[in-house]
C-alpha cells in the first residue's frame, strides 16, 4: 500500500486523507494550491451558507485561502470550483452555487 500519491497536477495527496483548506500569512502563488484544496475550500464556504453566485463563491474561497480575488487567483479558483463540480461536491443551480 503505498502512503503518497499524486493527483493529476503532481500535488502529493495521502490517500483516504480528509483535504482542508489552509490560509497562508505568506505570499504565496495560486498555482502552489492544489484543485483538491481550493475545492475542499469553497465547498466548507457554502457549507456556512445555503448558497451563493458563483462570483460571489469565488471571491470568498479566495479570501479563506488568504489570498486577494485578483484576475490570476480568480481563474484558479474557478478551477477548483469546476473540479468540486465535477466531483458532485458543489451543485450548480443557474448562477448559485450549493454544497451538495
Amino acid at each position: 500500500e503505498e502512503r503518497l500519491s499524486s493527483d493529476e497536477e503532481g500535488f502529493l495527496t495521502v490517500p483516504e486523507c480528509v483535504i482542508t483548506p489552509r490560509e497562508r500569512h505568506v505570499k504565496w502563488s495560486p498555482a502552489d494550491v492544489s484543485l483538491s484544496e481550493i475545492a475542499a475550500a469553497a465547498v466548507s464556504v457554502l457549507e456556512k451558507q445555503f448558497s451563493t453566485p458563483r462570483d460571489d463563491l469565488i471571491r470568498q474561497t479566495a479570501l479563506v485561502l488568504g489570498f486577494k480575488a485578483t484576475a490570476q487567483v480568480r481563474d484558479r479558483i474557478a478551477s477548483g470550483i469546476d473540479a468540486a463540480v465535477a466531483d458532485g461536491r458543489i451543485l450548480p443551480d443557474g448562477n448559485l452555487c450549493k454544497a451538495a
